[in-house]
């Protein structure tokens, strides 16, 4: 399983099918998660090409409540494997005032 399948998978166990790639589709129900590659850095070796890839990726949660969106966030962070580093995380403000977000961004090296 390449780390984005597994990135996917670990946030539908946390907030269900509604998992998308950058954004969700309108009108989508909450709580719903969106995530990002923001990197992917080659481990470069001096024979040969790159062997494995660091990605970077900013994950999103949304939910209808502060205090949804919060605790599905650490849920989430909660049941990443070792494998995954947490980099940052922050409140995600939404154009929709009607949508509380917190957004992680988390880095796996894949091999």
């Amino acid at each position: 399983m390449n780390r984005l399948t597994e990135l996917v998978t670990m946030l539908q166990a946390v907030v269900g099918e509604h998992v998308y790639p950058e954004v969700a589709p309108e009108g989508t129900p909450t709580p719903y998660a969106t995530w990002q590659v923001i990197s992917e850095i080659p481990e470069n070796r001096l024979a040969g090409g790159a062997s494995a890839w660091t990605f970077r990726i900013q994950v999103n949660i949304w939910a209808g409540e502060y205090a949804q969106a919060r605790s599905l966030i650490d849920e989430f962070i909660g049941a990443l494997p070792p494998a995954w580093m947490i980099e940052f995380r922050s409140a995600s403000p939404a154009g929709d005032a009607t949508l509380y977000g917190q957004l992680v961004a988390v880095a796996a090296l894949d091999i």
